[in-house]
């Protein structure tokens, strides 16, 4: 059965499931094709939950904002990506504001570790160590939300040169996921599992300068990263790309900084952009090798075609 609402023909027998499905859909076209062609659609979806909520009185408000939570994290993650801090700061609000109305602590405290996320990215350690300890005390009674949350705070712990903080929350977090169930029905942080920890206990190492570390851990985990996060893979590739010209092992800098290119380049991922500049500029006065040499061009050819549009 259907009814009109705003104007459109919505599917009324579980309509919290129709969104849910949608929300699925769209998180797996991001991993695909990024997030730019994707807001729209997005922020569409959360206007129709919305207008749907209002004309289904049908005794479930917690629901509702559960789901309205559930996409406004979606937009403050595309947002993210997009590196529009000040729009990602907005939705992530609007999300915790409908999570708290929804009264479901496992979303609040999803939420607050998505905070301590954007802040680690804004390179704001207090930030995020704050966020992940108030994600962490919601998230008590479900390993797999503590897991992510402490693996945040492991970052924040590094941005601020805390290393021993930060290989204690990062062993916290891998503790936390041996005990998550598999069959845990929650929404949040189905991509979160063992790989994701090590990828960003790497990125950690790498920025407290211990690169030895760093490139031995980007060796072993990017191989068996899950591949339905593809746009995420050409970030870690990104991050595996400065550790080895950290090292100076530039052939491996060049192959994985290529690989990310072109992942970065499909998908349009600012993040992964973001690091292959920084990569660029690090192996910009080195001549004479022919794999660097190669990225160097294909990323010329990137940021020129960036500075045209």
């Amino acid at each position: 059965m259907n009814d009109l609402v705003d104007g459109r023909r919505v599917a009324i027998l579980n309509p919290i499931e129709h969104f849910s499905r949608s929300r699925k859909l769209l998180a797996e076209s991001d991993n695909m094709f990024g997030p730019r062609r994707l807001v729209p659609i997005a922020l569409d979806q959360v206007n129709l939950i919305q207008a749907t909520r209002r004309e289904f009185r049908n005794g479930q408000p917690e629901s509702w904002f559960r789901m309205q939570a559930e996409f406004a994290d979606l937009l403050g993650w595309f947002h993210q990506d997009m590196d529009d801090v000040v729009s990602a700061e907005f939705w992530l609000g609007k999300a915790l504001q409908w999570a708290n109305i929804s009264g479901d602590t496992d979303s609040i405290a999803f939420i607050l570790a998505r905070m301590s996320q954007l802040a680690g990215d804004m390179k704001d350690g207090e930030a995020a160590v704050g966020f992940a300890k108030s994600a962490l005390k919601v998230a008590k009674h479900n390993p797999r939300l503590s897991a992510i949350a402490a693996t945040y705070g492991a970052y924040g712990y590094a941005l601020d040169g805390d290393s021993h903080s930060s290989e204690r929350a990062y062993d916290a977090a891998q503790n936390f996921l041996a005990v998550a169930s598999a069959d845990d029905e929650c929404p949040w942080g189905e991509f979160f599992d063992d790989a994701y920890i090590r990828v960003h206990r790497a990125q950690s190492r790498l920025l407290i300068g211990q690169h030895k570390q760093a490139v031995d851990d980007y060796g072993t985990v990017l191989g068996v990263l899950a591949s339905d996060y593809r746009r995420d893979q050409g970030v870690y590739l990104a991050r595996g790309a400065l550790a080895y010209a950290a090292s100076r092992e530039l052939e491996k800098a060049a192959t994985f900084g290529l690989q990310a290119l072109s992942i970065g380049a499909d998908t349009g991922s600012r993040r992964t952009l973001g690091q292959l500049v920084e990569l660029y500029q690090l192996l910009k006065p080195i001549e004479g090798n022919p794999q660097v040499q190669q990225f160097f061009e294909a990323m010329a050819s990137v940021l020129k075609t960036r500075e045209t549009r």
